[in-house]
């Protein structure tokens, strides 16, 4: 590999979010391919303390990453939002890896990615709504990974209090483009309150301040929204 461009790394590194954990998923894995990976993480977006919550081994990964510095002409990742994504004249190509829910974009989402040369998305769903949305850069399927060491069926199961029989698990941030309010009216409209099954809703608030807080929020909306 040491004739390949160095490979340097922009993402949201240090927080709680899909992009965040693909993104140390994929350099620390790199890393163990061999891959020097420069690592830059988006300042505004780290959590305070969040870093110290991670394995030592992939924080000292990652700090390694953070330490190298670029010399161009290196290839650079952008893996965040894609209005959030800008062209650099240092680098020889840059690619944003980055995805959207629904079948359209925003106008923002569409000129960001048209910024660049390439794009990374995970699906081929992606593929065809960036295309019509009027995404014109070279697109490749490169479908997320799962860490099989940690999650296995042979591991111990998470007792989940109340939970029935059949437990269905959707993960996301509460933000209305995720479709929770499909997910629950299609929920209503499948079962009653006498089959075996649960809900389990793992989300989050953005900006809502304590948790304990959230979850009464949650929990009255969400009652709130079935009764309506």
């Amino acid at each position: 590999m040491s004739d390949m461009l160095p490979l340097v790394w922009c993402a949201p590194i240090y927080e709680a979010t899909g992009y965040a954990d693909e993104a140390r998923g994929l350099v620390v894995a790199l890393e163990a391919l061999g891959v020097p990976v420069i690592l830059r993480p988006v300042l505004e977006r780290q959590v305070p303390g969040f870093r110290d919550h991670l394995p030592s081994a992939i924080r000292d990964t990652l700090a390694r990453q953070e330490q190298r510095k670029p010399t161009p002409p290196f290839l650079l990742v952008q893996h965040f939002v894609a209005d959030g994504f800008v062209p650099t004249d240092a680098a020889a190509a840059v690619i944003g890896r980055t995805m959207f829910e629904s079948d359209a974009l925003p106008p923002a989402w569409t000129a960001g990615c048209n910024a660049l040369d390439a794009l990374w998305v995970p699906s081929q769903f992606n593929i065809e709504s960036f295309r019509r949305a009027g995404v014109t850069v070279p697109m490749a399927v490169v479908p997320g990974g799962v860490d099989s060491a940690q999650y296995t069926p042979d591991g111990a199961a998470r007792t989940i209090a109340g939970a029935r029989g059949t437990v269905f698990l959707s993960v996301f941030e509460w933000r209305q483009r995720k479709g929770w309010d499909v997910l629950l009216r299609a929920w209503a409209a499948a079962f009653t309150a006498s089959d075996d099954v649960s809900l389990v809703l793992r989300t989050y608030v953005p900006g809502f301040g304590s948790w304990p807080d959230a979850v009464v929020w949650l929990g009255h909306t969400i009652d709130t929204f079935l009764r309506e």
